[in-house]
């Protein structure tokens, strides 16, 4: 997982998201890296999303986000299920 490809990513992509409504990037972005680098640290070694929640909750809350976690969790999650579904396809160029 390289997180300056998936920021990359994520910048150029976020307004395509159903979730973004009228926030920018900027709003989301903690999300949307919670969810790469959550991927990176549980996903990979088979954890689920669902499974690890509470700790990407505790992480993302940690870092003072802009955006409630009930509102950033449809980012992270995206984040996460872009990888996961990277790594199902087998290898990826981001």
């Amino acid at each position: 997982m390289n997180p300056s490809a998936e920021d990359a990513y994520w910048r150029e992509n976020h307004r395509r998201q159903s979730f973004a409504g009228n926030r920018s990037y900027d709003d989301y972005g903690a999300a949307y890296r919670n969810g790469y680098e959550g991927y990176a640290q549980y996903g990979v070694k088979g954890g689920t999303f669902e499974e690890r929640e509470v700790d990407l909750r505790r992480t993302y809350e940690a870092n003072q986000p802009k955006l409630a976690w009930n509102d950033a969790r449809p980012a992270s999650y995206a984040a996460w299920q872009r990888l996961h579904e990277g790594k199902q396809k087998g290898p990826k160029a981001a």
